[in-house]
């Protein structure tokens, strides 16, 4: 009885593998990569010259955004204004070490490009990352609180 319940479940297994598509149709309805673009020389060099473009924008929208930010936290008291100064303190260290990244970054040949690229831009995200903190940190202060 067992035996004969097992071979039935046997037989509808095989009925369904039947409405499967075969390896080699699978293979063959897998997109294909796009061929991967050779990294000249050239568009080596176009492509650092976007990054550092990029991430002086960036650096530049950052150093106003601190300014304005300085400023909200004036008006907001003293415990703002020490929160502000410590603040500074970190973003300034994450801008030094994106621009350290970056400088790496410039250096970097064919073989570790896309490696210095992505370190470059997760050093830029974690500083955009630490300003968005601190404006929340500034904005929670209620003014004139001590």
């Amino acid at each position: 009885m067992v035996l004969a319940a097992a071979l039935l479940a046997l037989g509808a297994c095989a009925e369904e593998r039947q409405h499967l598509p075969s390896p080699e149709a699978l293979q063959a309805a897998r997109p294909h990569p796009p061929e991967i673009e050779k990294l000249t020389p050239r568009r080596l060099a176009e492509e650092k010259d976007a990054l550092v473009k990029k991430v002086e924008r960036r650096l530049d929208r950052l150093q106003k955004d601190m300014a304005g930010l300085e400023a909200r936290a004036e008006a907001k008291g003293d415990q703002a204004r020490a929160d502000f100064e410590k603040i500074k303190t970190d973003v300034a260290v994450k801008v030094s070490t994106t621009n350290e990244e970056l400088v790496k970054a410039k250096a970097a040949g064919p073989e570790t490009w896309e490696y210095m690229k992505a370190s470059v831009e997760a050093s830029l995200n974690d500083v955009k990352h630490t300003y968005a903190r601190a404006v929340a940190r500034i904005e929670e202060k209620s003014p004139g609180s001590k």
